[in-house]
């Protein structure tokens, strides 16, 4: 019987959070109230109140079971060594955008996490663990920039660390730009060209003698260094 109440108790909370997300999706996290999250699950405030004490801890809750695109592309198991640097680059660079467009929820998600939610100190754990991520993405891009200055791909410049904040905000301003559209162009395919545009003028500049400097410089106009 104990068995069947803790399976209840968390059939009953993922139906909480199915609620919210939903809720959060259509109204923004502000303007939800938990009486309305109670009203979309069926249930009573009294059962969204022993699950969790406020909304703040209802929304960490419902992000603590997201993995939002950026994370994705970081967990994929992927063959990224095996390719071509500037392969690599578009490969990592790429995957975040293909996730988005193919799943559903993570769009209803990634939605909520960047337009329907005002940050508070209360949720400085969310926000916090979005600037991981960030990061995490951000040093496999440095890795293979690393990997193309150690086999000559690419000189390695001082600016390597700006390429990778380069890529990612393209990435980061391709979703947040679909999104906020309501996917009013096709993601992947958009994203696809002006990566390889971005990568086209970071791999067209070729090594030469001179300190790393130059390269940035020549870089710069190119890519964005």
């Amino acid at each position: 019987m104990a068995r069947r109440t803790k399976a209840e108790a968390l059939e009953t909370r993922q139906l909480i959070l199915d609620a919210a997300e939903q809720v959060f999706f259509a109204r923004g996290v502000a303007r939800t109230s938990l009486k309305d999250v109670a009203d979309a699950a069926g249930l009573t405030r009294g059962a969204i109140y022993w699950h969790f004490k406020d909304k703040v801890e209802l929304f960490i809750g419902m992000m603590d079971r997201a993995i939002l695109p950026c994370e994705q592309a970081v967990l994929l198991a992927s063959q990224e060594s095996e390719l071509e640097p500037r392969q690599a680059l578009e490969a990592i660079a790429m995957a975040p955008l293909i996730q988005l467009q193919h799943d559903s929820k993570m769009q209803r998600l990634f939605h909520i996490a960047t337009s329907r939610t005002e940050y508070t100190e209360d949720m400085r754990v969310v926000s916090q663990r979005h600037l991981d991520s960030v990061a995490s993405y951000q040093q496999r891009l440095l890795g293979v920039l690393q990997r193309a200055a150690d086999d000559q791909t690419l000189p390695a410049p001082a600016c390597h660390q700006r390429m990778a904040i380069a890529l990612f905000a393209l990435v980061n301003g391709l979703m947040l730009h679909w999104i906020q559209t309501e996917q009013g162009f096709e993601l992947v395919a958009t994203g696809q060209a002006a990566i390889r545009a971005l990568l086209g003028g970071l791999f067209s500049v070729l090594p030469a003698a001179g300190p790393a400097a130059s390269y940035c410089v020549a870089a710069a106009a190119r890519a964005g260094c």
